[in-house]
């Protein structure tokens, strides 16, 4: 019994983990149509489950930063930002374990 409620947690966990992975190839939400996109390529994931929220954690901290999604597959993240942001500071706002290059 209590494996199959392990297995049931994992499972939902694994299921929300994978929102963030939707594709986002043009700008809008609630920033309006001010927004860029910035796509950088993200190395040092190991997992699907716990990296993900954490390059985006991290990729928020930097102001301008209106949203983020993360593609474990295709090991990317696509940055949507407000204003002017320097793509250095989206790479240096990543924890020690990942590094990014700008794609576009």
């Amino acid at each position: 019994m209590r494996a199959v409620a392990v297995l049931s947690v994992l499972a939902v966990f694994l299921l929300s983990a994978c929102t963030c992975c939707e594709d986002s190839s043009t700008a809008g939400g609630a920033g309006g149509g001010n927004a860029t996109l910035i796509k950088l390529q993200v190395e040092g994931m190991a997992c699907g489950v716990m990296c993900p929220p954490k390059i985006k954690e991290d990729l928020l901290t930097v102001k301008g930063v209106e949203d983020v999604k993360v593609d474990f597959e295709t090991k990317t993240a696509t940055v949507q930002i407000t204003g002017n942001v320097d793509s250095d500071a989206l790479v240096k706002s990543l924890r020690e374990q990942f590094t990014a290059t700008v794609k576009n």
